[in-house]
């Protein structure tokens, strides 16, 4: 089964396992590590890379209607280490990102996550008594497949989608991804070479 692969990966990983270990220490409710954290291991693993590729950032979401301002999760992030050389953390409390995003109000986390650009980066992972816990919005079987594919309630276009893979120079970085949704026949030849 895929996510025994992801979770044995997981535990292998010192880097996020000291990752989700710290973030647990916030106490948060309805929290995760999610999109690249999960995402990027699984390519860097199902590539054969031993090397992991660097994280842009760690993204720590969490779900809290009570504390909607900004400077909570600032004051979050400076609670948590400052890596030498590493990626920033980053957190979010999605029960405001819908006014950011112009979404409707979002339920919970997971319904959150759905919003996000890629089904295969509305992925999510959690410690909850010493056991890790994965969540997604979509499943994991993109992840697994190597595709991109259009989250069904992201409001970006696919122009939108694919400046932003172009952007993140995935396809570079992890060649036998596939991009399943139509793209412009001039950025699709590009992208693949």
């Amino acid at each position: 089964m895929d996510e025994i692969r992801l979770l044995s990966w997981l535990k292998a990983d010192d880097f996020r396992m000291e990752c989700l270990a710290t973030a647990s220490r916030l106490q948060l409710k309805n929290w995760c590590i999610a999109a690249g954290f999960l995402r990027n291991l699984s390519w860097d693993k199902l590539h054969g890379y031993t090397q992991s590729t660097m994280l842009e950032d760690i993204d720590l979401i969490y779900f809290n209607p009570d504390k909607l301002e900004k400077d909570y999760d600032r004051e979050l992030e400076s609670k948590l280490p400052t890596f030498k050389s590493g990626p920033k953390w980053s957190v979010k409390n999605q029960a405001r990102m819908n006014f950011r995003n112009r979404h409707p109000e979002y339920s919970d986390l997971i319904d959150a996550m759905g919003f996000w650009p890629e089904t295969c980066t509305s992925v999510g992972v959690f410690l909850s008594s010493r056991s890790l816990k994965l969540i997604s919005a979509y499943g994991f079987q993109d992840l697994f497949d190597l595709k991109i594919c259009k989250s069904p309630m992201t409001t970006l276009n696919e122009n939108q989608l694919f400046d932003r893979i172009r952007n993140k120079n995935w396809l570079q970085k992890w060649p036998l991804l596939t991009i399943d949704f139509p793209s412009p026949p001039s950025l699709q030849r590009q992208e693949k070479y």
